[in-house]
């Protein structure tokens, strides 16, 4: 029983060995394949900062000493919001990033800060909400995030690309041997990557202390949403007889 054994063991080795033998070794080729694209934003994520103040400090030769009439926050607040509402943007489209205080005057209260989000498709509404907000307790505002609503669909088409200039890779660089693709074997993404691209002119990031400000400083081009992939690809390498 154990020679029977034994013989089956060495049957199936050789069998093994000799199918090996006779498989012909893939040919391939690998190359990487990269497409960029840039996109417009249609959606921008507006931060809005608030604070309390004192009354007396906007009077002529006004002196710390005599701030004593505080501006609450939620006052400050409903003015805002109504100035966002007379530009069009309705009041679901508002929410609350952040609030707190992390200063006081020496012998005063805390002033409460606050942030508010604006989400905005419209960027000129920025320039606008600059001119109507009341520039007392209205801080600081500045472009969180730029966006575009159809990214996943412009992301597969960068990636289709991408794939499609791997295949003409191959193909430039085996004809210049004599040799044509076959299909392909692997694919792999190695690298995505998504930023925006400069503005020509502007500020992201801007105090809002005078109007005039929002005259000076508008921005007339917007920033580009650029997305670029680069993915590698195997493919073999007709043989002589292949028909395909």
């Amino acid at each position: 029983m154990k020679k029977i054994i034994t013989l089956a063991l060495l049957l199936v080795v050789a069998l093994t060995a000799f199918s090996q033998e006779k498989e012909p070794a893939v040919r391939y080729i690998e190359v990487s394949g990269k497409a960029e694209l840039e996109i417009d934003p249609d959606e921008f994520i507006l931060v809005i900062g608030i604070e309390e103040y004192w009354k007396e400090e906007f009077q002529k030769r006004a002196d710390e000493k005599d701030f004593r009439t505080k501006v609450p926050i939620s006052q400050i607040e409903n003015e805002l919001i109504k100035a966002i509402e007379k530009a069009g943007i309705s009041k679901e489209h508002i929410a609350v990033r952040g609030m707190g205080n992390f200063w006081r005057q020496r012998g005063k209260d805390f002033l409460i800060s606050k942030q508010l989000e604006v989400t905005l498709s419209d960027f000129s509404k920025v320039n606008e909400l600059a001119k109507l907000a009341d520039t007392k307790g209205f801080k600081n505002m500045y472009i969180s995030e730029m966006r575009n609503t159809q990214i996943d669909a412009y992301e597969k088409e960068v990636r289709i690309k991408a794939l499609q200039n791997a295949r003409e890779k191959a193909a430039y660089l085996l004809q210049s041997i004599g040799e044509q693709p076959g299909p392909v074997l692997s694919v792999s993404e190695t690298m995505e990557n998504r930023y925006v691209m400069p503005m020509n002119s502007g500020m992201m990031m801007r105090s809002v202390q005078m109007e005039s400000m929002a005259e000076e400083q508008s921005v007339d081009q917007l920033k580009k949403i650029k997305l670029s992939y680069q993915i590698n690809a195997r493919f073999g390498i007709k043989l002589p007889d292949d028909p395909t």
